[in-house]
């Protein structure tokens, strides 16, 4: 037996990295080969390894609308689709691009974009309708588990929230300094940010990149932030899985890509708007906690890590290993156990376990409405 995984890891970039379910699933000794998206996928040495592949995993990153992925990404659909399984890909473009990569028959694609968010709309209906929504699989590090664990433990039979109002706050901004230059905050900003604080002494601010850095030091920063402020997607995406305020400022159409569930993002056009926006923020954050709503402000994880245990449960099937399964969602069990999904320890088909994957969409659907909001499932 042999697992492939297809991602871009030959980077800095922390959220590249962890992008991948590699770092989440687990499978029989020695099944898993990695491979970086940048090489040469069709070269006679990788495509013997695709050859004797049971399934390929290609994701997450922003992979698509890329021209440099777009070739290789085409090779593995067009000679491999049958064992492809696209998990949290997503749209990484400027502008809408002329050509995207032909989907159609993949075993499964499943993109981070979700289908009520703007960047969803920019894809072609063909591959849009060949899709199902499927978050970073980043969504699965335990982190996020214990996080909500013990904010669940802590609310329970509790008001405790409802009286503790707080006199500072602390902000955490956030910079993609593995990417361009320009992806940064520029000196201006910095310098408006703290002119600002000098009317708030006790609040406090630290910086973050990255790069270079290990998951659990950014989920630790952001753990102790009240509002994030970032151009990293991957630092606003896991800002928005604690429930975290996160004000963003976009670089590509990744930004654009959030559930309406993320009910704590907020994405402006310059960094003059999140200045000018700040001082109702730090309003607004003072005098509520978000996290007296638990319900609402665990929402967005809940959802992004039911989906992903939903995928997992497609792969593990494919491979005529449920037993894996069982093990790998014992540990999600408890925190989702009220969700929609219901594990079959039983063997399911592949036909089943889809249709599963691809109902995930109304189950988003429900959420949403639940949330005051319409939705549109296209499936």
């Amino acid at each position: 037996m042999k697992i492939v995984f297809v991602w871009r890891f030959l980077t800095p970039n922390r959220g590249d990295l962890s992008s991948s379910p590699w770092n989440y699933l687990f499978f029989p000794g020695g099944a898993c080969v990695k491979i970086d998206i940048s090489h040469d996928l069709a070269s006679k040495e990788k495509v013997s390894i695709f050859n004797e592949a049971d399934l390929i995993i290609l994701g997450g990153g922003g992979l698509l609308g890329m021209d440099k992925y777009l070739p290789k990404i085409d090779f593995l659909a067009n000679s491999f689709g049958h064992k492809l399984f696209v998990w949290g890909a997503g749209s990484n473009w400027y502008q809408p691009p002329a050509t995207l990569p032909r989907l159609g028959n993949v075993f499964q694609v499943g993109l981070r974009d979700h289908p009520m968010s703007e960047s969803y709309q920019e894809y072609p209906e063909g591959l849009a309708i060949s899709s199902s929504y499927l978050p970073c699989a980043s969504a699965l590090h335990t982190y996020f588990l214990a996080y909500w664990a013990a904010r669940a433990n802590f609310h329970s039979g509790s008001n405790v929230f409802a009286n503790d109002r707080k006199a500072s706050l602390k902000i955490l901004v956030s910079v993609n300094d593995a990417g361009k230059a320009e992806h940064g905050f520029g000196s201006k900003f910095f310098d408006q940010l703290e002119n600002l604080l000098l009317n708030y002494p006790a609040f406090k601010y630290q910086l973050l990149g990255n790069s270079r850095l290990q998951i659990e030091s950014c989920l630790d920063a952001i753990r102790w932030a009240d509002i994030v402020v970032t151009r990293s997607y991957h630092c606003a995406y896991w800002g928005s899985l604690m429930g975290k305020v996160v004000l963003s400022l976009p670089t590509t159409s990744k930004f654009r890509s959030f559930s309406p569930l993320a009910t704590g993002y907020h994405s402006f056009g310059s960094s003059d708007q999140i200045i000018e926006r700040l001082p109702a923020v730090f309003a607004e954050s003072l005098k509520n906690d978000r996290f007296h709503d638990l319900a609402n402000s665990i929402a967005f994880y809940r959802d992004s890590l039911s989906l992903n245990c939903k995928a997992a449960c497609l792969a593990y099937s494919k491979l005529d290993l449920e037993e894996y399964f069982s093990m790998f969602y014992e540990k999600y069990s408890d925190l989702l156990r009220k969700d929609s999904f219901a594990v079959n320890r039983a063997k399911s088909t592949t036909e089943k376990l889809a249709n599963e994957l691809k109902s995930a969409i109304i189950d988003v659907s429900a959420a949403s409405r639940r949330a005051g909001r319409n939705f549109i499932a296209r499936d």
